[in-house]
């Protein structure tokens, strides 16, 4: 609700410095972080689009539908890319991953993505980071879209050279601006990159942004910027420990619940979603529930994506959400599956009930 001001002001300049800081806090880095008008699909394109060149040799560690997204997004730009599928509910299998380095010598990059909302699976970063250590010339990048903010993350210490999140997620802010945090290896090898960009041309932004006072190339979105400097002084009052800690225990609270009245998860317990948990139903109940839930009680959850589809729900529990929301919406779902037991709010009492001890 606060007024326009103009985004050659130093007035915004002051917002975008707070932000842009705020970023680095949340992912662990000393690196710059660009700021795109975008989804974090824009993001992601700009990650392909300013460190490759056509040909380029790139892996895809798939964990499911927005995996397939992110190696869409490399094959259109001309890139030579190789998709490793793995099962659906799993994370990334660290074997598999070695043996493709070490097999393949012309490998320049790596994409993963870290919290999969499509199976509510998150891939472990750091175990990857260890892999590539051996492998200085492969860029790693991770589509942290839907974690940043809510799963830890520690961008230097694990090698990670890019991570794109977005605005919408964890980070509580609503959807239009991505976020871009880049090593100084990938910009060097952005130097080179050969593939077509303006809009999101990583020079053409940090030209700007590292100006006295910092701007963006183009305009921006005021009023989302705005909240996102609100979302990160939020964040930091809440301190990145206990932020990790209330996303684990929502998480234990959906997932107990959910199996205490004989659902099945998608995600194992060792990759389990801190951000979002997919459920199985049966096939084609999925329209009923969602609409149910949304029409009865105001609650809207996702259906299954690709290969999924028809067969699951996914339930966001991620950024403004706490333990009373997943108490409400346990409560919700009894009701609509026509359950009066009370067993999901009872097993998610115990849970918090038990971690608040």
């Amino acid at each position: 609700t606060r007024n326009m001001i103009s985004h050659r002001s130093e007035e915004y300049s002051h917002i975008l410095k707070n932000v842009l800081g705020g970023i680095k806090y949340i992912l662990n880095t000393k690196n710059d972080v660009i700021i795109f008008p975008s989804s974090g699909t824009g993001g992601l394109e700009s990650a392909i689009s300013n460190i490759f060149n056509v040909g380029d040799r790139v892996i895809s560690l798939s964990i499911g539908h927005f995996g397939d997204r992110f190696f869409k997004i490399a094959e259109s730009f001309g890139l030579n890319v190789e998709r490793i599928n793995h099962k659906w509910g799993r994370g990334v299998d660290i074997d598999a991953l070695h043996k493709v380095l070490e097999e393949d010598k012309n490998i320049k990059g790596i994409l993963v993505t870290h919290n999969e909302t499509s199976t509510g699976v998150i891939s472990n970063l750091c175990k990857i980071g260890k892999v590539l250590k051996d492998y200085p010339n492969v860029l790693y990048i991770v589509d942290g879209v839907s974690s940043i903010g809510a799963i830890p993350i520690n961008q230097d210490e694990w090698g990670i050279d890019i991570v794109i999140t977005a605005s919408q997620k964890a980070l509580m802010t609503p959807p239009g601006i991505s976020l871009v945090s880049v090593s100084e290896k990938a910009l060097e090898r952005s130097k080179s990159s050969n593939l077509p960009k303006y809009y999101f041309d990583f020079s053409q932004a940090l030209k700007y942004q590292k100006r006295e006072f910092p701007q963006n190339p183009y305009t921006p979105p005021i009023s989302l910027i705005y909240g996102l400097e609100e979302a990160v002084k939020i964040i930091k009052e809440e301190g990145l420990e206990n932020r990790y800690r209330r996303h684990k225990i929502m998480r234990d609270m959906i997932r107990e619940g959910i199996k205490s009245i004989d659902f099945s998860l998608v995600a194992t317990e060792e990759d389990a979603s801190t951000t979002v948990t997919a459920v199985f139903v049966e096939e084609n109940r999925d329209d009923k529930i969602t609409e149910d839930l949304y029409r009865k009680f105001g609650i809207s959850i996702g259906k299954g994506q690709g290969k999924f589809k028809g067969k699951i729900i996914r339930i966001g529990h991620m950024g403004n959400t706490y333990y009373n929301d997943i108490f409400y919406f346990l409560s919700s779902f009894e009701r609509v599956l026509g359950i009066s037991s009370g067993k999901s709010l009872q097993k998610a009492q115990n849970i918090l009930s038990n971690q608040e001890a």
